[in-house]
């Protein structure tokens, strides 16, 4: 690459990175801005890879620098190198957009600019989400305009910022559950750091939100969010990514299994932004899983409004990030589900069909529709769109994994567990494929083999609390008391009020009839989740044991509410309550659950004086 005149007169361009061990992505990066980069200037940190090499082959100044923990303070250095009258920043793992160079070499002549804000997509899951914010990625050089910020850099000192048109792609999120984890660590320790030094500035707390949300540890990340919004609140900010806040939180909520909190904080977005349509994506999230129609059509329809609205003028936005732009796909899969739930089923596979054409992964939509289909009981409409979906190119391995899903639907059992023991016993699999087969070697009883697969999912960087909370399964069923009650344990430590984990300890002591312990992780339990029928039932036994006959009837008809059985009755003798377990028993028969009716039943027969 030629290196042309730093000549003022011709606006010249100075790119400015910070890198190291960057080779995976560097040559995309410089060949991407090769035409509107005058001068590159490149800090390196400390890279043992092809860095260096690569970056002077495009003629880059390479300046080396050790490595202090401190973003801004490398940025700030590639600045004091820079010559040009303007600075274009990048990482390596960004890519300027075909024809954006043109965008920026007729943006930097508007004399009234001192910075200029580009729209940066970042990518996640293969491609499959995308998130668009507009940030100033140019500015003027000896203007003072410089960075701070530890771990994500802020340009600061800007006076007058316009919008130019070009986009810059963001690569280095789209990265495997190994990778993101890694990342979490590093970014996290960072930015504990800044909260120890800056407790009252919001943005730290708001990033450490993200950064948990990431990593699927959803109960901390609505704790710091919401810390975020308030200390927000109190400087009387007006930063409109206060919105990308409140999104986090609400989603956070959402993934907690709290629809009501994730409504409400949703709302109050809403309420200050009503085109934020981050917050009716959750909205309608919310309302799919409610089954509400009426709610979910009138956030679905706002959704679209303004996602179309802003992909035709990103530049209404601001510097807001928003993460839903790209994700119209999968509300129409859920339109699809709810209008097959009212067995309209010609509509539901037309939005089945809208979804795999506007989703950037087409194989990923006919999986997830095909799945919905496996759900209510429409088998032929499951293996139609799992064919779409192998014929999209879905991986190999999911695809025959998929297969053994429908064959179970379709009342297949022994293929379906033929199919599932011989991936099992493949060598290779995705890592992504490691936990959903873990669960369903669970299913079919291979213990051993559910461990094996579970344990090497969190190795690969899926470590949330289900999975955990799976493996502790694949030990208790093995007699690995100890080891499943260590399991559920390091659930706790990524979310404290985790109710899978909370129930399946407060199982595993009432197994062992440890009656307090069982109680007291049972009680946390139905703190976070009020509607667990197993909970509910023996705490009722429990109650009973320790003749507390209220607390037995209360967690009974809560129980069967649940149960969708008959509540109005009149409680005289003690065999009236049998009758009542006699009822949950078939109810738990109905359900398949037969652990819980052989006990209810028993339980039943003790209270009726019927011998067991």
């Amino acid at each position: 690459m030629a290196i042309k005149s730093l000549d003022k007169a011709s606006h010249s361009i100075s790119l400015c990175m910070i890198v190291k061990n960057e080779e995976k992505y560097l040559e995309e990066c410089l060949t991407s801005v090769r035409e509107c980069a005058d001068e590159i200037i490149v800090v390196d940190t400390g890279s043992s890879d092809r860095t260096v090499e690569i970056a002077r082959s495009f003629h880059a100044e390479v300046f080396l620098h050790p490595w202090e923990n401190d973003f801004s303070k490398h940025r700030n250095q590639s600045l004091g190198y820079a010559g040009g009258e303007w600075i274009l920043w990048m990482d390596a793992d960004e890519r300027l957009e075909p024809g954006g160079s043109s965008s920026i070499r007729e943006a930097v002549t508007l004399q009234d600019a001192d910075s200029l804000l580009l729209t940066m997509v970042c990518f996640f899951d293969n491609r499959t989400r995308q998130s668009w914010n507009n940030a100033i990625k140019l500015f003027r050089n000896h203007r003072g305009i410089h960075f701070e910020g530890i771990v994500h850099n802020r340009v600061v000192g800007c006076q007058s910022t316009k919008f130019c048109p070009a986009k810059i792609y963001h690569l280095g999120y789209d990265i495997g559950a190994e990778d993101v984890r890694k990342k979490f660590l590093r970014t996290s320790t960072l930015l504990r750091r800044a909260i120890e030094e800056e407790p009252l500035n919001f943005k730290h707390h708001h990033d450490l939100a993200v950064a948990l949300s990431s990593v699927h540890r959803f109960r901390a990340a609505v704790q710091e969010g919401l810390t975020a919004i308030r200390l927000h609140e109190q400087a009387l900010s007006s930063d409109i990514n206060i919105l990308w806040t409140y999104f986090v939180v609400a989603s956070s909520y959402y993934n907690l299994r709290l629809p009501d909190e994730a409504r409400s904080v949703a709302e109050k977005a809403l309420s200050l932004n009503p085109d934020h349509f981050d917050s009716y994506f959750v909205l309608a999230s919310v309302c799919a899983d409610q089954d509400d129609m009426d709610g979910f059509s009138a956030a679905y329809d706002r959704f679209v409004e303004a996602t179309t609205r802003y992909r035709e003028n990103p530049h209404l936005a601001g510097p807001l990030l928003v993460n839903k732009i790209d994700e119209q796909w999968r509300l129409e899969i859920e339109y699809g589900r709810l209008l097959l739930k009212r067995g309209k089923h010609k509509e539901a596979e037309e939005k089945f069909l809208i979804a795999s054409r506007i989703s950037s992964d087409p194989a990923a939509a006919f999986r997830l529709a095909a799945a919905i289909c496996r759900d209510h009981s429409q088998p032929a409409s499951a293996s139609r769109l799992l064919g779409k979906a192998l014929e999209s190119g879905i991986e190999p391995h999911r695809g025959k994994f998929e297969k053994a899903l429908n064959r179970k639907a379709e009342g297949q059992l022994h293929g379906y567990s033929t199919d599932i023991r011989h991936l099992l016993g493949l060598e290779s699999k995705p890592p992504e494929l490691l936990y959903p087969l873990g669960v369903e070697a669970l299913k079919i009883g291979e213990y051993a083999s559910a461990e094996e697969h579970l344990s090497d999912a969190i190795g690969k960087g899926y470590d949330h609390p289900e999975v955990y909370n799976g493996l502790a399964l694949a030990c208790k069923y093995q007699g690995k008391i100890e080891e499943a009650m260590k399991w559920n344990r390091k659930a706790l430590e990524s979310d404290e009020e985790n109710a899978n984990a909370l129930a399946h300890l407060g199982h595993l002591s009432y197994d062992q009839k440890a009656w307090d312990s069982a109680k007291r992780y049972y009680s946390r339990s139905l703190i976070a989740d009020p509607r667990q029928k197993s909970v509910l039932f023996h705490l009722s036994l429990l109650a009973l044991m320790d003749q507390d006959l209220p607390a037995c009837v209360s967690y009974c008809d809560r129980l069967m509410e649940l149960l969708d059985l008959p509540r109005e009755r009149v409680i005289e003798r003690i065999q009236d309550i049998g009758t009542i377990y006699e009822e949950v028993g078939h109810a738990f028969h109905r359900l398949g659950e037969n652990r819980m009716h052989q006990e209810a039943l028993s339980f039943s027969n003790s209270l009726k004086g019927k011998p067991q």
